[in-house]
């Protein structure tokens, strides 16, 4: 554990106890806020997120990782909608964030949707810098890859698909959840990734933001879809990294290629 290093519970607006982590630095330094992916992913990637909270704390930053509702250790019993999440992003910071201290900056690094909602929330709260790792480009991809978790445990229990694509989401649409990705889903929480789909990204000043992508990762839009980076012009960047969110991952020094390029993001 990193010295002057809070572990706690805040309460949000719903009266849920959110789990976080906060250490403080120097009052001057920015305030650095990790948004989580969601579900399953979020889990496989605590322990790269913990090294590098760790790596920023030792760095002077103050720093912020929450759980969202519903997740890790943080209370509620099912996911909420990604409208929530942001809402107590946007708590957790007015809570953290002095910014009428020193003039303080604020620094948001987003992983995987963590980025999606990070980048809605660089708008509303006018952070000063964003990262992105990994973020979520195609949501129909996504989605899809959501809902072939369900397929694929039904055929580890059951040996074969009792419940289509199609039927899960009329089971959704008839007021049932399903789980996906481990955790149990309403029609709310699918319906509220479309409200942060990159392809309706405007008006950000594109300096503010640099994403990290996984070397050789590859997205196929097809003929008639753009890939909605290259229309936000926002700086991107290929490295070799190891995908932390779809497996757990300790400290390796692939890490460090990460680490370097985004403290020269950060304090160029």
């Amino acid at each position: 554990m990193c010295e002057n290093q809070l572990c706690d519970y805040v309460t949000n607006r719903r009266g849920v106890p959110l789990f976080h982590q906060f250490a403080s630095g120097d009052e001057s330094r920015p305030l650095v806020i990790f948004c989580n992916p969601l579900l399953e992913e979020a889990l496989f990637c605590r322990n790269h997120l913990t090294g590098w909270f760790r790596h920023l704390a030792n760095k002077n930053y103050n720093v912020l990782i929450f759980d969202y509702q519903g997740s890790g250790n943080s209370g509620g019993e099912h996911p909420v909608p990604a409208n929530r999440m942001l809402e107590d992003l946007i708590d957790l910071a007015s809570r953290y964030w002095r910014k009428h201290h020193a003039g303080q900056q604020l620094f948001l690094i987003g992983i995987r949707f963590g980025f999606n909602i990070a980048l809605k929330a660089t708008e509303l709260l006018h952070a000063d810098k964003l990262i992105g790792v990994e973020p979520i480009i195609d949501l129909d991809r996504y989605r899809t890859a959501l809902f072939r978790t369900n397929l694929i445990a039904q055929l580890s229990t059951s040996g074969k698909i009792v419940t289509d694509r199609k039927q899960l989401m009329a089971e959704l649409e008839a007021g049932k959840r399903i789980s996906l990705s481990g955790h149990e889903i309403d029609l709310e929480f699918i319906r509220s990734l479309d409200d942060f789909d990159l392809r309706n990204v405007t008006g950000m000043e594109t300096g503010r933001v640099k994403i990290f992508l996984r070397a050789g990762g590859k997205i196929s839009f097809g003929k008639k879809r753009k890939n909605p980076l290259r229309k936000s012009g926002f700086a991107c960047t290929s490295i070799e990294m190891e995908p932390f969110w779809a497996e757990t991952k300790y400290y390796s020094p692939a890490h460090s290629i990460l680490y370097c390029q985004a403290d020269r993001f950060l304090d160029p």
